[in-house]
């Protein structure tokens, strides 16, 4: 299209010239003019219908190379958010695996939180007329020494999920706060239930409520299953929204 416009362009350049090759006597040049004016017309009209073609075309290409450029850079983000995520999930996984506890059994890793919740039963079976976060405090400070970090990890790593200035939707959140869930083994599960039920926890409470993160939770590491009423719905069920 951009061709045929300039050559209709060129034949209305060119068609006066023409005419004053064919026609040196003016009164027969005047004569021939007046028969063809309506041809000199329509190759205006063209050469203008040409012009503003071109400029509509041009402006549907500038809106395609938006286009690509942003999707070019949705791309990049995405990239950079999931480089940042997946190690974090990474460093979570080498935190687990870091954990050791200091019985003479002397635990490491994932079955770390095996020991946890059977001596956290223990400790609430023989004072369990005490309040739920009093008796956790007393726990952690014992028995979860060195512990702290993983808890912060876990926090911040599913933080970093909420906040990131990348996912717009709730759904694309969900997605990633799922797969840090699948990381979770049921005692581990458990420990960080009642790690968010302590004064210390209320932040990663609220967290843990939005994503579901105990969606699908063996409920036989709890202390007592009436301690499932002291979370929301939205920890164990998924819903739309935040």
């Amino acid at each position: 299209m951009l061709i045929f416009s300039a050559i209709v362009i060129g034949l209305w350049i060119l068609y006066p010239l023409a005419i004053s090759c064919l026609f040196p006597d003016l009164e027969e040049r005047g004569q021939f003019g007046d028969t063809f004016g309506a041809i000199n017309a329509l190759f205006a009209g063209f050469a203008f219908a040409g012009v503003i073609l071109a400029i509509i075309l041009q402006k549907n290409e500038l809106g395609l190379q938006r286009e690509q450029l942003l999707a070019q850079d949705q791309t990049s983000k995405k990239q950079n958010f999931e480089s940042s995520f997946f190690q974090l999930l990474r460093s979570h996984i080498a935190i687990v695996d870091s954990l050791q506890t200091a019985d003479s059994a002397h635990r490491t890793g994932r079955q770390c939180f095996g020991t946890y919740i059977s001596r956290l039963k223990t400790k609430y079976e023989s004072e369990s007329n005490r309040d739920i976060n009093e008796i956790w405090r007393e726990f952690a400070e014992n028995d979860l020494r060195g512990a702290d970090h993983y808890f912060r990890h876990l926090y911040n790593t599913i933080k970093f999920v909420d906040e990131h200035s990348f996912l717009q939707e709730f759904e694309e959140k969900k997605h990633y706060t799922d797969l840090i869930r699948g990381h979770l083994s049921s005692n581990e599960q458990g420990v960080v239930f009642y790690n968010c039920l302590s004064d210390r926890g209320a932040k990663f409470k609220r967290l843990v409520e939005r994503y579901s993160l105990f969606e699908v939770m063996d409920y036989n590491v709890l202390l007592d299953e009436r301690h499932l009423d002291l979370y929301k719905k939205g920890a164990f069920e998924t819903f739309e929204g935040p």
